[in-house]
């Protein structure tokens, strides 16, 4: 168990059995109007979690719609009814967090249906949090904190739960989960602000100016990072804050230009033991025999803008750039014409090459489909 500390703050990663829940009388109830609905229910309960066998007497249950039929995906917990108002903006958080989720990733993640998650709101131990299974604890809940303290710990705890992540750092901590679901999540919830999926009054914690902010300070940049140089191999190779840095930068790079589902769908790609103590270059190299393999994607580039790519070797048809121009640079084993609608691309060896797109100002979707190996 290797703790992770920023700004006081710990964070570990332990496994034990799900906590015993027995519900009581529904006392009150809100909803939540996200990307999907969810209700907010306080319940007044007789529950033991299942890490220190503490009691908790009051209870936050978070339902959300699917297909018109509202289903328990998170119980957030506090020691008394005194403590509802935490847990009524916790699982407001958590609701609005699946639901970002849950539109990228769909089916494709087991882990938003595969159980309720239950949340402990802790009076005691040092402030952070730990996930433990279907458990998440948020410790020292009643310390001072800030609004994005709140959005990041419970962001990253649930990151441990729902995403892949590398192990094996020795800093800040053991999992990359964690920090990639503090930059990923927040991130969603930002870009769902922008186009008006979550109208901003229903979001605890933060103001969009916030979520702005650090995005434009610990998400960002590393995905430009990405677009401008590619993948840093040495970097990945690390096993400290750096190396977990470069982790995120590149699932962060999936996200944004492969899309969401990438970051799952790469996973078929590592060794056989899946995710469960995968490095870094473990996970470079997944990608990249995702990205190889892939006979159709929709790729998300920036215009005016050269974006790094990973060309497999082969031919690839190029549509969508409509009457933008298509360059790709520093590519001598590469080449790009234009046909009837389209690109055709020719590389007789795979590598990273920059793309641009040359246009009016904005993204552009191209498609992008094999023709031949």
């Amino acid at each position: 168990m290797v703790p992770f500390r920023r700004a006081g703050w710990s964070c570990a990663i332990i496994f034990a059995v799900s906590a015993n829940l027995k519900s009581g009388v529904n006392a009150a109830s809100e909803t939540v109007r996200g990307v999907v609905e969810a209700r907010l229910n306080t319940t007044e309960t007789t529950a033991r979690d299942p890490r220190f066998d503490a009691e908790y007497r009051s209870a936050c249950q978070v339902d959300v719609d699917e297909h018109g039929l509202f289903v328990r995906r998170f119980t957030v917990h506090v020691p008394d009814s005194a403590s509802q108002p935490y847990a009524r903006r916790a699982g407001r958080f958590l609701a609005l967090m699946w639901g970002a989720a849950n539109r990228r990733f769909g089916t494709l993640s087991s882990g938003l249906r595969k159980t309720p998650v239950d949340v402990w709101l802790s009076r005691t131990g040092e402030a952070g949090g730990e996930q433990y299974r279907a458990n998440l604890y948020i410790y020292d809940f009643v310390s001072e904190r800030s609004g994005i303290e709140w959005a990041r710990e419970i962001a990253h705890e649930y990151g441990h739960y729902l995403l892949p992540g590398a192990s094996g750092y020795t800093s800040p901590e053991n999992w990359s989960n964690g920090l990639l679901g503090e930059r990923l999540f927040l991130r969603w919830l930002l870009d769902d602000l922008v186009a008006g999926r979550i109208p901003a009054e229903e979001v605890p914690f933060v103001k969009p100016a916030d979520l702005v902010d650090y995005c434009a300070k610990q998400v960002t940049p590393l995905i430009d990072r990405m677009k401008n140089s590619g993948p840093d191999s040495a970097a990945l190779a690390r096993l400290d804050r750096k190396g977990m840095d470069a982790f995120t930068s590149l699932l962060l790079y999936a996200d944004e230009v492969y899309g969401p589902a990438s970051i799952l769908n790469m996973l078929d790609n590592l060794p056989v033991t899946g995710a469960a103590g995968a490095r870094g270059p473990e996970f470079l190299t997944a990608f990249t025999l995702y990205a190889s393999r892939l006979d159709i994607a929709a790729l998300n580039l920036e215009r005016n803008r050269p974006v790094m790519i990973y060309i497999p070797a082969g031919t690839v048809r190029i549509d969508g750039v409509g009457t933008d121009k298509l360059t790709i640079s520093g590519a001598p084993r590469t080449s790009l014409t234009a046909v009837s609608g389209g690109w055709t691309l020719r590389s007789t060896m795979a590598s990273w090459r920059a793309l641009t797109v040359s246009g009016a100002a904005g993204s552009a979707l191209i498609t992008w489909k094999r023709i031949a190996q």
